[in-house]
C-alpha cells in the first residue's frame, strides 16, 4: 500500500498475509510455518476479495469466521473470489 492508500477513508476492508516461511532473527524458531490471512471487513456491507495464490500449497482453509456465515474448515482455491460478511473477521490458512 502507498500513502495514498493508506490516507484512503473510503476504504474499509483489509487484509494481511503473515508468511509462516519467514524466520525470527531475534527469537526461537517458530514451532509452525503456517501461512496466515486475515482479513478484516469493517465496513455495513459485504466485501469481494481475490484471495492470493497459494505458493506453497493448494488453497486457504477457513480457521475463523466472526460471522459464522461459513462453516470452519471449508477450503478455497488459490486465488478465488469470495464474498466477506459486513463488520466481520476472518482467519485462514495455507493448505
Amino acid at each position: 500500500m502507498n500513502d495514498e492508500t493508506w490516507r484512503d477513508t473510503s476504504l474499509r476492508t483489509f487484509c494481511m498475509l503473515i508468511d509462516g516461511r519467514a524466520r525470527s532473527t531475534i527469537g526461537p524458531e517458530p514451532e509452525s510455518n503456517a501461512t496466515l490471512l486475515i482479513i478484516f471487513n469493517g465496513h455495513h456491507e459485504k466485501a469481494e476479495v481475490t484471495l492470493p495464490s497459494a505458493i506453497k500449497g493448494s488453497g486457504w482453509r477457513l480457521e475463523l469466521d466472526s460471522s459464522e456465515s461459513i462453516e470452519k474448515g471449508h477450503t478455497f482455491k488459490s486465488a478465488e473470489k469470495i464474498t466477506v460478511n459486513d463488520r466481520s473477521l476472518w482467519f485462514l490458512s495455507m493448505v
